[in-house]
């Protein structure tokens, strides 16, 4: 698509895809801003927002699989946007439909987990319906494994 997108790291405020200052560990959550407007008529298709392989996990290591704990959004003009880790088959994991504005909290249910093999792993946003200055923008809560 056509757009302009930013992917913003909120928590740990110095970190930017695997620019963590080394302490030997990772944290133990990361909070990131995911902002995009189109700037045309064509929807982004399985465009990697967050590399799994930049994230360290609580044991210092490279990590390898995500688990969103909380995703809050904020849509204006899109039919939806989907959320997916890069897996054999794909692993579409939370969908938004439609204009407007959510929260869902996962962490009661331990998150959602990446339970899938192949493909990156990496997260990937598809938007549908997305037509010029329609947006997104939206604040991931996870962990890593």
């Amino acid at each position: 698509m056509a757009a302009t997108t930013t992917v913003k790291f909120l928590y740990p405020p110095e970190f930017q895809h695997g620019d963590y200052v080394d302490t030997g560990i990772g944290p133990s959550r990361y909070v990131a801003q995911l902002l995009g407007e189109a700037t045309g008529t064509e929807d982004e298709t399985a465009v990697v927002k967050i590399a799994i392989g930049d994230m360290v996990n609580q044991r210092g290591e490279t990590a390898t699989k995500f688990v969103i704990e909380k995703v809050e959004y904020e849509l204006l003009g899109f039919t939806g946007v989907h959320l997916s880790f890069d897996r054999i088959p794909a692993n579409r994991v939370f969908s938004m439909g439609g204009a407007g504005s959510g929260s869902q909290d996962f962490k009661r249910i331990g998150g959602l987990v990446d339970t899938g093999e192949g493909g990156t792993g990496n997260l990937l946003l598809t938007t549908v319906g997305g037509s010029q200055y329609d947006t997104y923008n939206i604040v991931l809560t996870f962990r890593v494994k």
